[in-house]
């Protein structure tokens, strides 16, 4: 019987093993497919190698020092296709990039500023469009946040909670005109304009390298967790394998752990029904020829087109596509009921928007085409997602199960974060441990 059981190896439940095995603790993990990863794999194609999403390393906390991974320093330039009339493509983020608005767009946002600065408003925004209109201005707001958060989440903006993590950085009066603005423009959001990735290609080698460094023979993979008696404390897979466990860490999404659990209260089922989310359509591409555009990530908040991001990889990680030819990745968020979009559907609108665009000319020069779902894509706070969340935590970890993860704390999260949450799992159970 094996007292500490890892289930989900994704980044966060490796860094957890990881962790656990630095502090000389066993354990035992279970992984549901037949590799390291959970969204953070590959698929490769005719040459071509496809994250299951555009990932990048931001940032590498201290468990790298012990991984055999060869990484890149990388630096892309990021656009923005803006919501007005003509195209108008500035470099991302539209905060650090002002000046290269139009003259009056920039008056307006200079007042936006102005007014902000005067108001100073210590009142609490009520959703997440109030919170936004008080980082970016009415300007800002309709120009770029209103349209991409929209698309990205596909839920009303005033229907989330204005305490939903984000990463909005409030314009300044300087980047008006320019002050400070450097010729590197920023990737991924704005937080860093260079990054890193695998040299070799191909987000996977990131857990591959993670799991290599755990026992083999503790870790066990095409094991899919059927059940979880908290009484007896034991969970079930649907090989029929059991196994006993006096701390659990799960990095599955929240809503599939409570629904595992057998007989579990009924106000921790009603409050899993409070865990919304929007789903992705992934749409990967493998050119035979390079694409024109000279950036690498394109934000699109235009209502025209239903993609919100595309991605060409292959221009910061030449690995990804074989030479003279290039890589397109394209994310369209779909809900069953709020937004829904056939695999038909969205091929053809995903198509019909990148040439109206500009960044597809014509559809001959595809070689290979790879379309998957990830059904739990964006997490979505609604009003009452935080007292839902404190409460279904609260519940597990009164029964020995620890939730470690962007899906299984329910939190929007980079990797590097999603993989110091499980080194903090594992430091939690290490005092319980201690404790007894």
């Amino acid at each position: 019987m094996s007292e500490i059981i890892v289930i989900g190896l994704g980044v966060s439940g490796l860094a957890c093993a990881m962790e656990l095995q630095q502090q000389g603790l066993s354990f035992t993990a279970f992984e549901k497919e037949l590799m390291p990863g959970g969204l953070t794999r590959s698929e490769r194609m005719d040459g071509f190698t496809f994250d299951y999403g555009p990932h990048v390393i931001l940032d590498t906390p201290k468990l790298f020092d012990r991984l055999s991974l060869e990484l890149e320093d990388c630096a892309c330039q990021s656009s923005i296709f803006l919501n007005t009339a003509k195209i108008l493509s500035i470099p991302a983020p539209i905060q650090h990039h002002l000046h290269h608005l139009p003259l009056a767009q920039r008056l307006r946002v200079f007042s936006d500023i102005l007014c902000r600065n005067a108001k100073r408003s210590s009142a609490t925004p009520g959703n997440f469009q109030e919170h936004i209109l008080s980082q970016s201005g009415q300007t800002l707001f309709e120009l770029f946040f209103q349209g991409y958060e929209t698309k990205r989440l596909r839920f009303p903006l005033t229907d989330i909670d204005a305490s939903m993590p984000n990463r909005i950085q409030p314009p300044a009066l300087a980047q008006l005109f320019g002050v400070g603005a450097t010729g590197t423009q920023s990737a991924c959001g704005g937080h860093d304009a260079r990054f890193k990735y695998p040299r070799a290609g191909g987000i996977d080698h990131l857990p591959r390298a993670m799991s290599a460094t755990l026992p083999h023979g503790r870790l066990h993979f095409e094991h899919v967790l059927s059940e979880i008696d908290l009484q007896k404390k034991q969970v079930t897979f649907a090989n029929n394998h059991q196994a006993f466990f006096e701390h659990l860490v799960l990095s599955l999404p929240l809503p599939d752990i409570i629904s595992l659990i057998k007989n579990v209260p009924k106000a921790i089922t009603a409050a899993a029904e409070q865990l919304n989310f929007s789903s992705l359509y992934i749409l990967n591409v493998g050119l035979d020829k390079p694409l024109s555009p000279s950036w690498a990530i394109g934000r699109i908040p235009r209502q025209d087109t239903d993609f919100y991001r595309v991605t060409i990889p292959s221009h910061y990680a030449k690995a990804c596509a074989p030479g003279g030819s290039d890589s397109l990745t394209v994310e369209v968020a779909h809900h069953p009921q709020r937004y829904p979009l056939s695999e038909q559907e969205v091929r053809q609108r995903i198509y019909a928007g990148l040439k109206q665009l500009g960044i597809l000319d014509s559809q001959d020069s595809i070689t290979v085409e790879w379309l998957h779902n990830v059904r739990y894509g964006h997490i979505i706070y609604g009003h009452k997602t935080r007292a839902a969340l404190a409460l279904m935590v609260a519940y597990l970890n009164q029964n020995g199960v620890y939730v470690c993860g962007k899906y299984g704390e329910w939190r929007d999260m980079l990797m590097s974060h999603a993989m110091q949450s499980g080194i903090n799992t594992a430091h939690r159970i290490i005092a319980a441990t201690t404790e007894k």
